[in-house]
């Protein structure tokens, strides 16, 4: 997802056979992008290629895996989700004035000097972002401290340490 809205407007004014003028300027945009990954990261495709369950002491005594042959994927649910907002606005205010040296005067100073110009700015720019990133999923609680004892980290841990994983095969049985 990506959006950008643009506006300007121009006022620009001489005078006196334009030796004398202003031009005003305004500016604003706004542009937002984002992405929501219900994975997170990168997702490989993988076939469940056990046979049997993890649920007996053998072989002869695991049930057998109704999931055997079928595709599925694991995310590491990274956070992976983003969004970024920008708006922009500028204001700007241009006047010059111009002379000729040479019309005045035929003097040696006039022809040094020449056309000369003047020109005054005033500027003023603003910006404004904001930039967000989350996972979708998380463990919290006592849930978050056992999840992270089993990760081999301490009990004490926070949200972003520990992210869960999914498995989802994918099809019917």
């Amino acid at each position: 997802m990506a959006a950008l809205l643009d506006g300007s407007a121009n006022l620009s004014q001489t005078f006196l056979n334009d030796q004398v003028g202003f031009s005003l300027d305004y500016n604003k945009q706004h542009y937002e992008d984002g992405s929501i990954n219900p994975f997170g990261g990168a997702v490989p495709l993988f076939v469940d290629v056990m046979s049997t369950n993890n649920d007996g002491t053998s072989l002869a005594t695991a049930s057998a895996n109704p999931n055997f042959g079928r595709p599925f994927v694991i995310n590491n649910n990274n956070p992976t989700n983003f969004n970024y907002i920008s708006d922009r606005e500028d204001k700007r205010a241009t006047a010059f004035v111009t002379h000729d040296f040479r019309k005045d005067s035929n003097a040696w100073w006039a022809t040094i000097l020449g056309t000369q110009t003047l020109t005054g700015l005033a500027d003023e720019a603003k910006l404004t972002t904001s930039t967000k990133s989350w996972q979708r999923y998380g463990y919290l609680g006592a849930n978050l401290a056992l999840a992270n004892t089993f990760a081999g980290g301490s009990a004490f841990a926070n949200f972003s340490q520990v992210n869960p994983q999914q498995v989802i095969y994918l099809g019917t049985r």
